[in-house]
């Protein structure tokens, strides 16, 4: 079976160009060098006004400034490929997943699609200080992809291959959140994808191949329901609330950022703008005061030889 990072593969030249896009003025950017880094995971910190990035490569946080200096956060042998991570200002943490699809230079044949944690890192002493065991809820293959807090520090957490929502509570007790019939895939493939919460009462859970948005509530979590969108959003990453009725999401193979908004707590939901990525693979999306930050993962280059060193972070704005 093909490694799973090759769903973040750019589309053939013919592909792209029969894609349209919004017109729109080039996106801000904050470049950034790091050996070999293929951030697919960024998050914000608001105290210390920076941006954290994950990497599928070497499994380490690090964080970059708003003049493009990388620095690495932590990094511990544990964590093999971080994915999806959210920065807490309540209590001073990253909350990331740790998985292993393959695409690390730390993987092995016994981690490889069965590891799946959820790791709690300290910012203030830069360790990480727990890792919350995801991979026995749920039989089979494993790909924890993104996560989402509420307002308790509750972490919501989407499984790419086992289909089902997990949650670990504040006090870090694992358990399957939600499972439906939904959040299958038609075929073999990627299933669940980002994942956003709402002080509403509901996740909107982004289903990547299918192009769908699936509203999960939180009070009766066997509800699952389809939000009715214009067009399907095929290859939809990461997803982050602006507002409450203000939605943005990240189309990787269709390298645009698209704003979304709903005036029916998401029984459906409009489309507002689209915006152009200027590099490669845009994946997951973080939001701070009126600027909407979203990373360019070049994770369809990871079998380049020599790697990369240079990524960008599209900066837009959220009004």
């Amino acid at each position: 079976m093909k490694q799973v990072y090759l769903k973040y593969a750019l589309a053939t030249t013919a592909f792209v160009a029969l894609v349209s896009f919004t017109q729109d003025s080039k996106p801000e950017k904050i470049s950034f060098q790091s050996d070999n880094l293929f951030p697919e995971g960024i998050t914000y910190d608001t105290k210390k006004d920076l941006i954290y990035v994950s990497s599928l490569k070497q499994g380490k946080i690090s964080s970059v400034d708003k003049q493009g200096v990388c620095k690495t956060v932590c990094e511990d042998e544990r964590l093999i490929s971080t994915v999806g991570l959210k920065y807490s200002s309540k209590n001073n943490k990253i909350y990331v997943l740790n998985a292993d699809i393959g695409a690390s230079a730390k993987s092995t044949a016994a981690s490889k699609f069965n590891l799946a944690q959820l790791a709690i890192i300290d910012v203030a002493s830069a360790k990480l200080e727990t890792l919350v065991d995801l991979s026995g809820l749920v039989a089979g293959k494993h790909f924890p992809n993104d996560l989402t807090l509420d307002n308790e520090d509750n972490v919501y957490i989407t499984d790419s291959y086992a289909h089902v929502v997990y949650k670990v509570d504040k006090n870090q007790k694992a358990s399957i959140f939600s499972q439906s019939a939904l959040f299958k895939p038609d075929s073999a493939t990627l299933g669940l994808n980002g994942i956003a919460y709402s002080k509403e009462g509901y996740l909107l859970v982004a289903k990547s191949v299918a192009g769908s948005l699936l509203k999960v509530s939180i009070k009766d979590p066997s509800l699952v329901e389809k939000v009715n969108l214009p067009e399907p959003m095929f290859w939809v990453d990461g997803i982050y609330f602006i507002t409450e009725k203000e939605l943005v999401i990240v189309r990787n193979r269709f390298t645009k950022t698209v704003f979304l908004k709903s005036d029916n707590h998401w029984g459906s939901a409009t489309i507002v703008s689209e915006k152009i990525n200027s590099d490669l693979t845009p994946t997951t999306v973080t939001v701070n005061k009126d600027k909407v930050y979203v990373i360019n993962s070049r994770l369809s280059e990871m079998k380049k030889e020599g790697g990369n060193n240079n990524y960008v972070i599209d900066v837009f704005s959220a009004k």
